[in-house]
């Protein structure tokens, strides 16, 4: 008879673990944040003034007017643009990853509509009858616009232009809801065409925009028929610049409002906000907004049209006085995209590098958040659109490095200031890592030259600085590719290891004046995405690609085998953690999640409950290795305790 083998702990940890509720992190993953994060849509009910917020990671509900929201994306993937009407019946609509879905139950679960099996998909607008929750129209990438008059249950192509129209970048209804308008991306006879019969005719009512334009955002004033407001951008040499036009007659004339900016709001009385300008009289005088940034999304309730509501980075601002102030409400709204984690190596203070919000430093777990970027160029770090890289010295914790493309900062109070100690236009930083016992040592990925930008032949992909940043050398080698990780082995601080994407794993035994390429990889992998050193065995080593595999070492990488088993293939490897305090337990967090393994990656589960993506980031809690965090890129930080 067949022996029954045991079912292995980690399998039964790994079954509870996707069974249990959120509670406080323990078992499951729960949001730890920073709240905010880019809110790309809002919409408001007319009957229920229910606020719904649409973000890369799903939709967010207040039902108390933006005081705290609640995320409401069960059976959703995605949630931007999003719309809403209670009449007759509420129903909610939002896009999701090439789909449309709906929800009848306010958000809390949602039902997939099927458009993509249609052959329609890109969805950029959405608007829905707010006499008839049933009626809803679609603007699409390259479909035209789509109408469903049963709830989404049937669809119909209505207007598809796709050379004098293209892709309908806003959709509107007027007071008469037979009325719609389609705004084109650089419409060749018109920035609009309008249908007066519910979608059945359309045509280019409209002229062309004085100066030109592309992306057409339209907003009607809810007062007055025929008068709208247009927000396009056109090219002023190599910048893009959003111009605003108003027309009083349906389109037919244009004036260029002395106002720049997207995206466009009309309420009512004459309040008109573009970007972050306010105007209270249609458009004739304007008014900057006391928001820190430009709103990337607007909203006011039918209700009460001096209620605006924006969103930004930090959250969503909520005005009661037509603009003139402003406060914010966030509460619950994790929605942040995370592009850089980072952990104190003492204790268990987060370091998280938001997009658009800069640098937050979170205390006791993440349960406290705070900026931690004051003296950072802010608006040359985001304009390059590329993640900073941040390290912590392992001995004075409060001594923080930040690298990005042209420059580089220090700080030595944990965030609290930061002295910007490079500019060079051929420094660019990827990757940091410090010298544990010589903390002014920092190794860099990224690209230096000290002769010529321009020239890819004098690029070094890894360099070093001996001075805590102030000054940097090539410490390279010309045979390296694109280096995705640098390292330094905490073990022998002289051995430095530097992972690349198409030349696999290059190692250096005298900090960084030779590299020797590990050739035992090569017949396994050279795409390689992650590694890591085991913090208590340096001959220890484990190496993630491309494609899934995670392979390892126990001779300092010159004999490897593969250790995949239970990983998804073809879901790249983003990171590879081991416990320190039990160095069998390994973690890695790839395309399709986050998995352990109890014996040293021979067999891994995953540990994915309460998830809502899969991390881009992963981090161990120095004080209890028990638990992570994990960063995404649109749900903010998660904490995870294994008990």
């Amino acid at each position: 008879m067949r022996k029954t083998e045991p079912l292995p702990t980690l399998l039964i940890l790994a079954t509870l673990c996707s069974a249990l509720p959120a509670e406080a992190g323990v078992n499951w993953w729960t949001p730890v944040g920073p709240e905010g994060g880019y809110i790309s849509s809002l919409a408001v009910d007319r009957a229920t003034r229910t606020v719904y917020a649409g973000a890369g990671g799903g939709v967010f509900v207040s039902t108390n007017g933006g005081g705290g929201w609640e995320r409401r994306s069960r059976g959703l993937s995605g949630g931007s643009p999003v719309a809403a009407s209670s009449l007759p019946v509420p129903i909610v609509y939002a896009a999701g990853d090439q789909d449309l879905y709906r929800s009848t139950d306010a958000g809390a679960s949602w039902t997939r509509l099927g458009l993509y099996e249609l052959g329609w998909n890109g969805i950029y607008s959405l608007a829905v009858d707010p006499s008839d929750s049933s009626t809803v129209y679609v603007g699409t990438l390259s479909s035209g616009v789509l109408k469903s008059s049963d709830g989404g249950a049937s669809w119909k192509q209505v207007f598809n232009e796709p050379v004098a129209c293209g892709v309908i970048w806003s959709l509107a209804i007027a007071k008469s809801p037979s009325t719609i308008y389609a705004g084109c991306d650089g419409g060749t006879q018109a920035p609009f065409f309008e249908s007066t019969d519910g979608g059945a005719t359309w045509a280019a009512q409209g002229s062309l925009l004085p100066d030109g334009g592309r992306s057409a955002h339209l907003a009607l004033d809810p007062d007055r028929a025929g008068v709208l407001y247009l927000s396009a951008y056109i090219y002023v040499d190599v910048d893009v610049v959003w111009i605003t036009y108003k027309s009083t007659d349906d389109g037919k004339t244009w004036t260029r409002l002395n106002v720049e900016g997207a995206p466009v709001l009309a309420a009512s009385s004459g309040l008109v906000v573009v970007g972050k300008h306010r105007s209270t009289d249609g458009g004739s005088t304007w008014q900057e907004l006391p928001l820190p940034l430009v709103p990337t999304s607007l909203a006011f309730d039918p209700a009460d049209p001096a209620t605006l509501y924006a969103g930004l980075f930090p959250g969503v601002y909520k005005s009661t006085d037509a603009g003139a102030t402003w406060s914010l409400g966030n509460r619950g709204l994790f929605a942040s995209s995370i592009q850089t984690l980072a952990i104190d190596p003492q204790q268990p203070t987060l370091y998280a590098w938001v997009q658009g919000l800069g640098l937050r430093k979170g205390v006791a777990g993440g349960t406290r958040w705070r900026r931690a970027d004051a003296g950072l160029p802010l608006d040359a770090i985001f304009g390059r659109f590329e993640t900073p890289a941040l390290a912590i010295d392992p001995v004075v914790t409060s001594n923080l490095y930040l690298g990005w493309k042209n420059g580089f900062a220090r700080s030595s109070d944990g965030g609290a200031s930061w002295t910007v100690t490079s500019y060079d236009q051929c420094l660019w930083i990827r990757g940091l890592a410090i010298d544990p016992q010589d903390p002014g040592r920092l190794y860099a990925s990224g690209s230096l030259s000290a002769w010529s930008c321009a020239s890819p032949e004098s690029y070094c992909l890894t360099f070093r600085s001996v001075d805590a940043g102030a000054t940097w050398t090539c410490a390279s080698s010309p045979d390296m590719d694109y280096v995705t990780e640098i390292a330094v082995d905490p073990g022998q601080p002289s051995r430095v290891y530097a992972a690349t994407l198409g030349e696999g794993l290059w190692v250096s035994a005298n900090r960084g004046d030779t590299w020797r390429k590990l050739k035992g990889l090569r017949r396994f992998t050279s795409t390689l995405t992650a590694f890591t050193v085991d913090p208590t065995d340096s001959r220890r080593l484990y190496v993630g690609d491309l494609y899934g595999k995670v392979l390892k070492s126990t001779d300092s990488g010159a004999t490897w085998a593969e250790v995949t088993h239970g990983l998804p293939s073809n879901a790249m490897i983003r990171k590879i953690l081991v416990d320190p305090g039990r160095p069998q337990t390994v973690y890695v967090a790839s395309t399709r999640g986050v998995f352990i393994s109890g014996n040293g990656g021979r067999t891994w589960y995953p540990l994915n409950g309460g998830l809502l993506e899969a991390p881009g980031l992963l981090v161990l809690d120095p004080k209890n290795p028990r638990k992570l965090y994990a960063g995404t890129y649109s749900n903010g930080v998660y904490a995870h305790e294994r008990r």
